[in-house]
């Protein structure tokens, strides 16, 4: 009986080390694959909650839900989406008709970071058709006034509205993100110069223009109001040969509107009556979430992760509604890298 019961035990240990064998091969097959998104297989990162709440976020700053940022340190506070809104107009030398429509250039830089001062948006609409001169001026929203006393951008966006008569509408717009500014107060330049450093160029109205924001290392530190850093992530517009109706013998206002919507994590002044508590980090670093975007293009400037080929098949069926909606100008598409980055 005695040799029996340790047969049996023995094969019992066998089918256990077995069972236990393959849920340790299953697990780790899971864990290797991670999580698919988007087509591309993303190692552990995004599969957490909190990480992937900010990516859709990023990608969505307009209607996504509000979630905290993967940034470093203890710091916490409160969100909150604002949305500003700015027509542009371009002055020239005179002699312009009322009411009669021209084409004219402009190039406007959004910097979140320094949205309180003349550097949270700089503008060139200073000349038609030749250098234009930077001009800066600020946006006073709910951050910038006396309820909040720090704040750091968490996702942003900037779009090109455009309106008016289809049958006036000209001219090519050109988008583009960088980790620090552009352009700098002082300094002059020409949308034909401008255009070269946006990644996304396409007609006027043939596509929904906007571009995502991207936080360089900068962004993650809570600012105050005056505080400008050239290091900060930016989003930029150019139009080139926009059409426009001329409200003064000097000025053209052009047929659209910029439109900026960023998502902030601010914290209160003192005497707000309001609580901040310190609380400990995502375990993912916002390097490692950006880390994650296989296709940059499709990021920021669709909100996806890969353009597929849904994205392809569209784009190619609407190219002929595009042509007429845009006075039939056809050029459009990403723009690849000028040079190998390393």
């Amino acid at each position: 009986m005695v040799k029996k019961n340790a047969a049996l035990q023995s094969k019992l240990d066998k089918i256990l080390t077995s069972v236990g064998q393959r849920k340790k091969r299953k697990a780790g097959g899971s864990r290797a694959r991670g999580k698919r998104v988007g087509g591309a297989r993303i190692m552990g990162v995004l599969a957490d909650p909190r990480a992937d709440a900010w990516d859709r976020l990023l990608r969505d700053p307009c209607s996504g839900n509000l979630a905290a940022p993967c940034y470093a340190g203890t710091d916490s506070g409160y969100l909150v989406r604002t949305i500003d809104q700015w027509s542009p107009t371009a002055v020239t030398g005179g002699g312009l008709t009322i009411g009669a429509t021209y084409q004219a250039d402009y190039i406007a830089e959004y910097t979140p970071s320094n949205v309180g001062t003349t550097s949270g948006l700089l503008y060139y609409g200073s000349g038609v058709g030749a250098s234009l001169t930077l001009l800066g001026t600020g946006f006073t929203n709910f951050v910038t006034g006396t309820t909040a006393v720090r704040y750091r951008p968490v996702a942003s966006c900037i779009k090109w509205i455009p309106m008016g008569a289809y049958s006036v509408r000209s001219g090519m717009v050109g988008m583009g993100i960088s980790p620090g500014m552009v352009f700098s107060v002082g300094s002059s330049s020409t949308a034909g110069n401008a255009l070269t450093l946006a990644q996304r160029i396409a007609p006027n109205g043939g596509e929904e223009h906007e571009a995502r924001w991207l936080p360089s290392a900068v962004d993650e530190n809570f600012t105050t109001n005056g505080t400008v850093s050239a290091q900060a992530g930016s989003v930029f517009v150019v139009l080139r040969g926009v059409d426009g109706a001329a409200y003064s013998t000097t000025q053209i206002g052009f047929n659209g509107y910029f439109e900026f919507t960023t998502v902030w994590e601010w914290l209160p002044a003192q005497g707000a009556g309001i609580a901040v508590a310190p609380k400990a980090p995502v375990p993912y670093t916002s390097q490692q979430v950006l880390g994650t975007i296989s296709d940059l293009g499709a990021y920021i400037f669709k909100g996806a992760r890969t353009a597929g080929r849904i994205v392809g098949v569209i784009n190619g069926a609407m190219e002929g509604v595009e042509t007429i909606l845009a006075g039939g100008v056809r050029q459009r598409g990403y723009r690849p890298p000028p040079m190998l980055l390393r």
